[in-house]
């Protein structure tokens, strides 16, 4: 029988907070254990992020080429994204409803990202085509089956509404921990062959034979440069590093909602549930013009290596990639444990629209500071907003755990899963066509592989147009958007107050 559609306040007029059982928060192990398993979809992220820039500039693939690729395996996986997050939400498994996916996804997703680099420049473009679609498209549907799973999964780990802002941010803690590793990647790349030769020995006059002994594998018998031998060592370290902290949550966080769907619902009606709710349309309707405004962020390596460094690519990676990780990994771990009473002073609702106004303001001044010659102007002007930002925008980051308790108290399902798949469909197919258009404006605006360090001012005016004024106009628009979001404190402890009563009557309420 189904659960009736009560309004939040309709049968808790008379609640008494104080007579409340004390929200649930899980231990703090199994909430580090969820967050150090981030580290493996950052790895997935990242590696796939990666094709753009260095797929056009160290394999050589043609941009226009790239970019119709990569639009591709978001669409297959944009396509697959509700179908499994409903699949996993309505799962009866020994396991429980996220764990298969994780571990499936994480060992597929290994696999993938070991075999990202493993070409060379020298291939016939076709050849360097399909191999790289192949990978892409099964890389990106392993990522986001991954992420779904995670992501619903640590909604799960509280029902405090401060203490969820405080999880999230955990979590942020160790992203940008491996974000400093992604940060400095480009940069480590071409490094890693020169000290492996210095330990190890050139192949004439070995110390140790480890080096020469590795050396012809990775080199594919083609005589690669030493900065794709740099990638394919990384991206088999990156596959390690997946495996490995993917077995956290996969052991240690605990699902806690695993028989609550007691009838399985329709796919379409399930979505169609998710659709009608007021926050999560906001939600969707932020990120799609953010992701809009990925269109232009998709530029910025090309506007720092070539209008701000003078072609210096290390340099580009090194300072706008490896130091923002390194201050923005310290900035977190000061922001974590002031999260939660942040989330009790200003509120969600209050942080979600302060935060997008901030965007606005740093986006409006990028034109000013992003100028030839001042990558370091650049790196500041980004440290000084960023303490301000993650202090802001910390108690925002668990909004999404609330949307999902007013969906059960409407509809008296967990659609965890559902959730965050249908947010990742919306993403995905933005970001299919933002790759796309993004390999045509790059093609437009006449950048040319070829001539290295050197391109012509006209191509890099464009860069600078296109990157810059767009994101500009989107910012603008995500900011009068996030000023209708209904969430507060008083909203939610109504909702949590209703959801205890009927779990309790239910006998459905999980054991703390």
């Amino acid at each position: 029988m189904s659960q009736p559609k009560t309004p939040p306040t309709a049968s808790i007029l008379g609640y008494q907070p104080q007579l409340a059982r004390r929200a649930y928060t899980a231990g703090e192990w199994p909430i580090h254990a969820w967050g150090i398993g981030s580290a493996a979809l950052y790895l997935m992220y990242e590696q796939f992020y990666l094709i753009f820039n260095i797929h056009t500039t160290v394999f050589k693939v043609n941009v226009a080429l790239v970019g119709a690729i990569l639009a591709l395996p978001r669409l297959v996986d944009g396509i697959l994204d509700p179908i499994l997050g409903h699949w996993s939400d309505n799962m009866r498994s020994r396991w429980g409803r996220r764990r298969p996916f994780l571990l499936i996804a994480a060992i597929v997703g290994a696999i993938m990202v070991s075999a990202m680099f493993m070409m060379s420049p020298e291939w016939p473009q076709w050849i360097k085509a399909t191999l790289l679609a192949l990978v892409a498209i099964t890389l990106f549907t392993a990522t986001g089956t991954y992420d779904m799973a995670h992501t619903a999964l640590g909604y799960e780990l509280s029902e405090d509404y401060s203490d969820r802002s405080r999880i999230q941010s955990i979590k942020g803690v160790y992203w940008s921990l491996f974000c400093i590793f992604g940060g400095y990647v480009i940069w480590i790349a071409g490094s890693l062959p020169k000290i492996g030769d210095f330990l190890f020995g050139d192949p004439s006059h070995p110390r140790l034979g480890f080096w020469t002994a590795l050396r012809p594998w990775l080199l594919n018998g083609d005589g690669t440069s030493n900065e794709v031998i740099g990638f394919r060592v990384i991206s088999l370290f990156a596959a390690l590093m997946m495996l490995v902290t993917m077995v956290f949550p996969l052991l240690y966080a605990k699902e806690r909602y695993v028989k609550i769907n007691r009838q399985h619902v329709n796919l379409w009606k399930a979505l169609k549930a998710t659709l009608r709710c007021r926050p999560f349309v906001i939600i969707l309707l932020i990120q799609f013009a953010n992701g809009a405004g990925t269109l232009s962020r998709n530029l910025f390596f090309y506007i720092g290596v070539y209008s701000v460094c003078f072609g210096d690519k290390e340099e580009y990676s090194r300072i706008m990639s490896g130091d923002i990780a390194l201050v923005s990994f310290f900035l977190c771990l000061i922001v974590w444990p002031l999260t939660k009473p942040l989330t009790r002073l200003i509120g969600k609702r209050a942080s979600f629209i302060l935060g997008a106004a901030l965007n606005l303001i740093n986006v409006a001044g990028l034109p000013f500071v992003a100028t030839p010659g001042h990558v370091r102007l650049w790196f500041w002007y980004n440290v000084i907003f960023m303490p301000i930002s993650m202090v802001i925008a910390a108690p925002a980051a668990g909004i999404m755990p609330d949307i999902c308790d007013l969906d059960e108290l409407k509809h008296g399902e967990r659609r965890e899963g559902l959730f965050t798949a249908v947010q990742s469909f919306m993403s995905k197919m933005q970001m299919s066509i933002n790759m796309l258009l993004t390999g045509g404006f790059l093609a437009w605006t006449g950048f040319d592989a070829s001539l290295g360090a050197h391109q012509r001012p006209e191509a890099i005016a464009r860069m600078r147009m296109l990157g810059f004024t767009p994101l500009i106009i989107v910012s603008a628009l995500a900011f009068v958007i996030s000023c209708f979001m209904p969430i507060t404190a008083k909203m939610m402890a109504q909702v949590r107050a209703e959801l205890d009563a009927r779990h309790a009557a239910a006998g459905t309420a999980a054991k703390s």
